[in-house]
């Protein structure tokens, strides 16, 4: 008789419209089977009790099913069975609780209908996906999926998407752990006291900064450069590099010195800028050299002889055909005013039409490029390099 009574509760707690989706006879809840998402076929009621507790072996629609019978449950739950009748709350064991003098089990959850792209699904209820450190959460599922974050929180006190402390960092909404210098990275949020370096994924110090033997970082003066890991002294132009380029100011060349590269000429301690020619002077090259006259000496190439001459054992000469130099041309009629360059005595050279002064032991020109370097130098050729002169202790143009 109890039994009967219960099965009437039944029939007034649930629409009729629910077995019109299912194999169960109404009001019983179908068992769905995840594998073929199709309602368990069964022989006997242990088949069901042992895919879900609650569940018994029912005659329903084509066949025998698992069914569950919610008697007078609260929603989501079912009536347990026992001797062929719904059980009392005499002996209740968890995890199923007396509900209305019956004891109940939670039915298996009905998949829910959630919006992918904003909502998760738990325990068949849709809740708002969250991410880290925004918004509420009840469940870890909530929390960006794979970004390692959990909910602090849960249904009776809601809390937020939280990184672990193991990975305290967010970066895009995932977790990821501090690193030092020389440690393995990601992103520069990562680094404690450095940057994630592109190239070879690791943290590094700062520009301008060297890591001292505790791995902290230490910042360079505004006059140093680190180089492998020291503090260097940086240079001007025209100032030794012994530690490489990397002394030289930006868009320098090191040659032993720090000069400014082939079509560049200095424009102060620390700029290369185009090289511009007077209006005395040719570039080939890249080099700015002196325009010479006929008879003028010391030339390399024709560019730079003018008046109709050439460039013969590193004189400009004349043609045989106007041998004569009449108002720095060459003529073989007219008045003849040469400018043969002057001989030059003592301890001079001559230098395009000029006799220069030499270093007090002859052995370099007495052009000072400790400033300059060769760019210094390009126009007294062949005292093109800047060297080091030992009788004069300093820079100077040598060959």
């Amino acid at each position: 008789m109890r039994h009967l009574q219960a099965l009437c509760l039944v029939v007034l707690v649930l629409s009729p419209s629910a077995a019109l989706t299912g194999k169960c006879p109404s009001p019983m809840m179908d068992l769905i089977d995840t594998a073929t998402m199709m309602t368990m076929t069964c022989t006997d009621d242990a088949e069901c009790e042992a895919a879900f507790p609650g569940y018994v072996c029912a005659p329903g629609t084509g066949g025998s099913f698992c069914c569950g019978a919610p008697g007078s449950c609260d929603a989501n739950f079912v009536a347990i069975f026992e001797d062929d009748d719904f059980k009392d709350c005499t002996d209740c064991a968890a995890p199923a609780e007396c509900q209305n003098e019956m004891c109940c089990t939670a039915a298996q959850s009905a998949e829910a209908d959630c919006d992918e792209a904003t909502e998760v699904e738990v325990a068949g209820e849709c809740l708002p996906k969250v991410d880290i450190d925004a918004g509420a959460c009840m469940d870890n599922a909530q929390c960006p999926p794979g970004s390692g974050a959990t909910c602090s929180g849960d249904k009776a006190a809601p809390g937020t998407c939280k990184c672990p402390d193991a990975m305290p960092v967010k970066v895009n909404d995932i977790c990821m752990a501090k690193a030092t210098i020389g440690d393995p990275c990601l992103d520069t949020a990562q680094c404690e006291g450095g940057t994630c370096s592109p190239t070879t994924k690791k943290c590094e110090c700062p520009p301008n900064n060297i890591n001292d033997a505790a791995g902290a970082c230490v910042a360079c003066a505004a006059t140093e450069v680190p180089i492998n890991n020291v503090c260097e002294k940086m240079k001007n132009l025209g100032e030794t590099c012994p530690k490489g380029v990397a002394q030289c100011p930006v868009g320098a060349i090191c040659n032993r010195f720090c000069l400014c590269p082939a079509g560049f000429q200095a424009n102060g301690p620390k700029d290369c800028i185009i090289a511009t020619c007077n209006t005395n002077e040719v570039k080939v090259n890249d080099q700015c050299l002196p325009v010479l006259p006929p008879n003028g000496f010391l030339c390399y190439y024709q560019e730079q002889c003018s008046g109709g001459s050439t460039c013969v054992d590193f004189m400009c000469t004349c043609p045989a055909a106007a041998p004569t130099v009449v108002n720095n041309a060459c003529t073989g009629t007219g008045t003849v005013t040469t400018t043969a360059a002057p001989m030059c005595t003592g301890n001079t050279v001559r230098i395009g039409t000029q006799c220069m002064a030499k270093t007090t032991d002859g052995v370099c020109l007495n052009v000072n490029c400790l400033s300059t370097g060769n760019a210094g130098c390009a126009n007294y050729a062949p005292y093109q390099k800047c060297g080091y002169n030992a009788a004069q202790k300093n820079y100077f143009c040598c060959p």
